[in-house]
């Protein structure tokens, strides 16, 4: 395994330098590919090396859930309002976003795993 290319420019147009430069048999040989997850970048990759497996970095994915679950939490906050119940979710998003060693440690233990038994699963 080596690196064969790292771009200057995030541009699409950059990264299909890339694969004209190293041409459609060698593209079919790349086993692995990392890369962020850029819409462009992940449609280049899947037309050009589509044997590749491409590997996504952790921050970007953290950072996608992170959001995801506080979209939820705040959705959950409002609904439970609604309904007329005490919104228990209401200012624990870094109770819920914190990782779970320093969640126990400073929020009390399980206060995520009993916040959550009040949400509705999506």
């Amino acid at each position: 395994m080596r690196l064969l290319w790292i771009g200057q420019e995030r541009t699409k147009q950059s990264f299909a330098r890339f694969f004209a430069m190293i041409g459609t048999q060698l593209c079919e040989k790349v086993e692995f590919v990392c890369s962020d997850m850029w819409k462009p970048y992940l449609e280049m990759i899947a037309l050009h090396c589509p044997n590749a497996l491409n590997i996504l970095d952790r921050f970007h994915i953290v950072a996608k859930m992170n959001k995801a679950i506080d979209e939820v939490r705040a959705d959950e906050t409002r609904r439970m309002s609604r309904e007329g119940y005490e919104p228990v979710l209401k200012k624990s998003r870094w109770c819920l976003l914190k990782r779970r060693v320093y969640r126990l440690g400073l929020s009390g233990h399980g206060f995520a795993t009993q916040a959550a038994s009040f949400m509705v699963a999506a």
